[in-house]
């Protein structure tokens, strides 16, 4: 039995050389193709309006879809309404997403801080986040009329269960071990908030801003469909009723870039907010 044994370890000697070898050996990371990425989405991007060129032009009536390069020839001609109606719903997309993110962080805070207080409310805050906030559009254009607050009152409404609970989650899922240190350290209920909560919550505020942003114009679309006289959403609505679907595209259009334009604004506030977080092997944030 030991001459077996003692001829197995000298068979697996080598085996465990080389596994402690390779352990040695550094692992180089993976290189970043940067260019890769940004030349495949220009080229999804081009074969993808080249088909819709073709396909508006020769195969599909311009009632229906008009074509990328007729739709941009709209865009001089209603320069001036385009300004004027963007100030419009950009005016209230951002009150109401201020309106909506502060009233949201503040109930998070407090919900996510407060046993008892969350004990209460919970109960209600759940109700009313599964109604669907879009079927309350024609009740707040009852009450605030067809102006600008009924859409300011939509958007800060779509902001605001987002923001509360991205806050509460961040709250909630705070380092306890923090929370103990800096009371021991003596610190007040601000030094609490500004060195134990804020860090903890500041990725679930931030995804939570990305994804609420996007809503508050989306509250004010609404609102300027059901009614109103002015913004981007009556304009499209206008011109889908009176048949001019070029023009309908390019306030789509206008829309769309402006809204991604803010998206990519805010991936950057991100991106330099949590630069301390730590990256995986392919370069993006780890988690």
């Amino acid at each position: 039995m030991s001459v077996d044994v003692k001829q197995a370890q000298d068979q697996t000697a080598p085996l465990a050389h080389l596994a402690h070898v390779e352990d040695e050996v550094p692992v180089a990371a993976p290189r970043s193709n940067g260019w890769l990425v940004p030349l495949v989405q220009i080229g999804i991007f081009i074969v993808f309006i080249g088909a819709w060129e073709i396909a508006a032009r020769f195969y599909v009536k311009e009632i229906f879809l008009p074509a990328p390069s007729r739709i941009l020839s709209a865009l001089p001609e209603n320069t001036e309404g385009i300004m004027q109606h963007t100030w419009i719903t950009v005016s209230e997309a951002v009150l109401g997403f201020f309106i909506g993110g502060i009233t949201g962080f503040c109930t998070g805070l407090l919900l996510g801080r407060s046993y008892l207080a969350d004990r209460v409310v919970a109960p209600y805050f759940n109700a009313l986040y599964s109604i669907p906030k879009i079927a309350l559009a024609p009740l707040f254009m009852l009450w605030f009329g067809i102006g600008i607050s009924s859409k300011v009152a939509l958007a800060a409404l779509l902001v605001f269960f987002l923001m509360h609970f991205s806050m509460y989650s961040g709250v909630r899922n705070m380092d306890d071990r923090l929370l103990r240190m800096v009371q021991i350290m003596g610190g007040s209920r601000w030094h609490v908030f500004r060195y134990a909560i804020v860090p903890s919550a500041l990725p679930w505020v931030i995804s939570g801003i990305r994804v609420s942003f996007p809503y508050a114009f989306i509250g004010a679309i609404t609102g300027e469909f059901i009614a109103s006289n002015r913004g981007l959403g009556y304009m499209i609505t206008w011109f889908q009723g009176t048949f001019e679907t070029r023009n309908m595209f390019a306030y789509l259009l206008v829309l769309v870039v402006m809204v991604s334009m803010v998206n990519w604004g805010l991936g950057r506030l991100e991106a330099h907010l949590m630069r301390w977080k730590q990256t995986d092997s392919r370069g993006g944030p780890g988690l």
